[in-house]
């Protein structure tokens, strides 16, 4: 019995010392600066200063960014200031989290090394990664697809980006293992335990949500929202933005890339039709690190699992044809069918069953992948265009070449830029030219790109036009906050002179 008490209440005493370690190091070795930021000598800002060990407050601002867009993607409406706050603890609290995690790793001597790394995103890809559109098929996610963007040599840049984020990951996780398994539990902490458990109370609470006042809230008059404005500019302050207007060219293979692929697939092809065996080609050829070495084969699968032209082709051909090379996004991929069967399983939702057709085939997959010689006139140019650019002018040197721009709009250093994504390139040229500089050629690992500087806007406060909607919308939460508290003062005096709180809230609505 007591051996299974433990496994109940280790995770409540893991927990417990997290956080009494936490207290510690809030109460001893930590200079938080709240609302002043911390400047070191060389004038960069620190959120705090953990054991010694000084955080910079792009650490702590890059948690909050992550969690409060996530927040803002639940629902249309903009966030009130109370889950603001929240949101600002929670930052806070994961911070300290990371910190006091990561210092114990180093203090133990705890390593990450590159095999830990390439099982950990192998076996388990983070879900953030999952969602990239680029391992994504039809929204979900394409494990074959992931395990090829692995297995390509010229992906390398975009994994070793990851690399940092993943290997702090996993330190943080071989630290937690390493607190799980040295915590002790005694058999009078089992006892406590056991007691606490038992020992229950009931209460009754009477909610009255900010939210409820918000609809009757009047909207405020121009002069009070000019007055309150004011009052609160520093509400209303937002960093250094830029734009950019860009020319861009993919790092789509061209067509002379798919035609020689398509030719050595069809190459591929013949020699098996002549009499060479179909598995050993896939396993000296075939491009798919899934299939390759079992001979290309993809095993048995029903109607919808695959890509939706390889699943078309899997389902029309017949057992034993070999079919010729034919085009995914993939690349060029040679078909074996090997047979077809039916197979009874429960149909969608209820616990009935269905008889389901499923196909078995092997394929050879030929990637079709941007030649060095296409990367290289793409280079070409759009370097002409550059050079153009300065003495034309971005627009006449684009329209002559025939390439398309666009104009990013204004983006928050560190920010994800339109159309770039995240790129250290941009925003390095971005905050550190003038207006109408023009870039050499910079790249993402799916672009190229030249960029002029279209705008710098500087740090500073929003005029009150384009922060109107904000500041009602504060004016209102807060005299609704107000309603709301006077409204559970009225409540909470009520219940004192003894009246029932579920009568007291009904006679409140």
């Amino acid at each position: 019995m007591f051996e299974t008490l433990r496994r109940m209440i280790l995770p409540i005493i893991v927990i417990v010392l997290v956080f009494f370690v936490a207290m510690i190091v809030l109460d001893w070795g930590l200079s938080y600066t709240g609302g002043n930021r911390s400047m070191g000598s060389g004038g960069e800002s620190y959120a705090a200063e953990i054991n010694g060990e000084k955080v910079p407050l792009e650490y702590y601002n890059r948690i909050y960014d992550n969690l409060y867009k996530a927040e803002s993607q639940k629902s249309a409406e903009e966030l009130t200031d109370d889950a603001v706050v929240q949101l600002r603890q929670q930052a806070w609290s994961e911070l300290l989290q990371d910190r006091l995690l990561l210092q114990e790793a180093a203090k133990h001597d705890i390593v990450v090394t590159d095999k830990d790394i390439f099982n950990y995103l192998a076996s388990q890809p983070p879900s953030w990664l999952q969602s990239v559109p680029q391992f994504q098929t039809d929204g979900q996610f394409d494990y074959q697809k992931y395990m090829q963007a692995m297995a390509d040599p010229k992906t390398a840049p975009f994994w070793n980006q990851l690399e940092p984020v993943v290997q702090t990951d996993l330190l943080k996780g071989k630290m937690q293992q390493q607190i799980v398994a040295a915590a002790s539990v005694s058999e009078q902490d089992i006892r406590q335990a056991v007691l606490d458990q038992k020992e229950m109370i009931k209460v009754a609470v009477v909610n009255i949500p900010v939210s409820s006042f918000m609809s009757i809230v009047p909207t405020p008059a121009d002069s009070a929202i000019s007055r309150y404005y004011d009052q609160h500019k520093d509400r209303y302050g937002e960093d250094e933005k830029a734009a950019l207007e860009i020319a861009v060219l993919s790092k789509d293979p061209s067509e002379l890339d798919m035609e020689s692929s398509r030719s050595m697939a069809r190459t591929i092809y013949d020699s098996i039709v002549a009499g060479t065996d179909f598995a050993t080609m896939a396993g000296r050829y075939s491009e798919d690190p899934g299939s390759k070495d079992k001979g290309g084969d993809l095993g048995w699968f029903e109607s919808g699992t695959m890509t939706r032209s390889f699943d078309s082709i899997s389902f029309h051909a017949k057992e034993g044809d070999l079919v010729p090379p034919f085009r995914t996004e993939f690349g060029w991929h040679i078909l074996k069918h090997h047979g077809y069967r039916t197979e009874e399983r429960p149909a969608a939702g209820t616990t009935a069953k269905e008889k389901v057709k499923i196909a078995h085939v092997s394929h050879i997959l030929i990637r079709t992948v941007q030649s060095q010689e296409t990367k290289d006139q793409i280079h070409q140019k759009l370097s002409a265009f550059s050079d153009q650019a300065r003495e034309k002018g971005f627009t006449e040197a684009a329209r002559e070449l025939g390439i398309m721009t666009q104009t990013t709009p204004p983006f928050l250093k560190g920010n994800p830029i339109q159309t770039l994504g995240r790129s250290d390139a941009a925003h390095a040229f971005a905050f550190s030219h003038k207006v109408g500089d023009i870039s050499g050629v910079l790249e993402t690992p799916n672009m190229f790109f030249v960029a002029r500087v279209s705008e710098r806007i500087p740090a500073g406060t929003i005029p009150l036009d384009k922060v109107k909607a904000r500041v009602i919308n504060h004016m209102k939460q807060e005299l609704a906050r107000r309603m709301a508290g006077d409204t559970a003062a009225v409540i909470s005096q009520e219940i004192k002179n003894g009246g029932e709180p579920s009568a007291v809230a009904s006679r409140h609505n």
